[in-house]
Parts: C-alpha cells; structure tokens; sequence
C-alpha cells in the first residue's frame, strides 16, 4: 500500500476472492461485510499504520454498526446493532478495512469453534481437525491466507491449535493490577472468567 503496488479497493477485493474460494471447506467466515467495505474505501480512508488492509473481526462483542453481533448463539442470530464498539472504532482508525466477522464457539465457551449456529470452523493445514478456540474463525482465516491479520480475544488463553500462528496480545502492567501480579478478578465478561478478556490480533509468525 505505502509503495503505491496496491490499492485498498484491490486489496479488498483480493481478500473477498480468498474468502468465496476458501470458506465453503473452513467455515472461517460467518458475516460478510463486502457492501460496507465497498463503501468504507470509496469513502477514504483515514492515514494510520495499517491504511487499506482488509480485516475479519471476531464476531464476540466486537459491534459494527449495521451488523448482527450474534456470539455464536441462536439466542442472539438477529442482534443488529446500531453503533461500533469502541474496539471497532480504534480498528477503523488505524486505516483497516472490516469486510467480515469471524465464527467463534457459542458464547466463547469453548476451545473448539463448533457453534450449532454456523458449525464448525477447520483447520486449514488438516481439515479433519479444529481450529481451536475460541479465535478459531480468526486463526483458520489468517492460516488460510484470507487476511494477514485478524481480530481476536483472549479471555483465558486460546490453546495454540497449530496454525503456526502469532497471537498479539497487549500486555497489562501488573504494577497496576490492585490485584497482584498477573491476576484479573472474577467479574468480567462471563462468570467464572477472569475479568477484562485482551483484546489483540492473530497473524502469521
């Protein structure tokens, strides 16, 4: 993109070839957003570190305005929400161009991504076996090929399902864990988990 080899419009649709030509045997991808990123390149995009790379958001929570947010749950199929999350926000910032959500276990409960709402997503290096969880869409999406990068979450740590994968993950600084070092308190996004779940990215090692 910086040298001028590629534009975001290209890219994007680079990613959206890869998505039809890959997803029907991964289930990686659970939403498309191809109007929407047609509409967010046309529109310009913002001058940020990552300007006119195509991008899959885990569809946990993430919210994109005008999309359903379903957790993986039936219970939640027909969630459209009506704003960004402030992660959305952030990623839409840093010049990313969002054109799909990813497939997660229902609710993120499990270390396997096999929701009964989309199925399981698999591993592209063995079909017969799983992407792990609960980033499995992320991770299959990005080990395929599809993105570079892709939206991911960590809320207890995401068993490495041997996708030869890099997760990032944002370090807390545990002088400011009230705390003690390293531990989070049971209160956050699930019972029974800890609190405050990292919010990072999957990409390639």
């Amino acid at each position: 993109m910086r040298r001028g080899d590629a534009s975001a419009a290209e890219l994007r649709d680079i990613a959206v070839a890869r998505v039809e030509g890959r997803n029907p045997e991964l289930n990686a991808v659970v939403s498309r957003l191809y109007d929407q990123a047609r509409a967010t390149v046309a529109a310009g995009l913002p001058d940020g570190p990552f300007t006119g790379v195509p991008y899959l958001l885990k569809d946990l929570g993430a919210h994109y305005a005008g999309a359903v947010t379903s957790y993986g749950s039936a219970l939640f199929r027909d969630f459209l929400v009506d704003h960004d999350s402030e992660i959305t926000v952030r990623l839409r910032r840093s010049g990313l161009v969002i054109f799909g959500k990813t497939n997660i276990p229902e609710m993120g409960l499990a270390a396997a991504t096999e929701p009964r709402l989309f199925g399981p997503t698999r591993n592209p290096w063995s079909l017969a076996h799983s992407a792990g969880g609960s980033s499995g869409g992320s991770a299959a999406a990005v080990a395929a090929g599809i993105v570079p990068m892709a939206h991911a979450t960590d809320g207890w740590g995401d068993p490495d399902p041997g996708l030869l994968l890099r997760p990032l993950r944002p370090q807390t600084d545990p002088r400011a864990q009230p705390h003690g070092a390293g531990r989070r308190r049971r209160m956050g996004r699930h019972a029974g988990l800890w609190s405050a779940p990292a919010v990072g990215r999957i990409a390639l090692a």
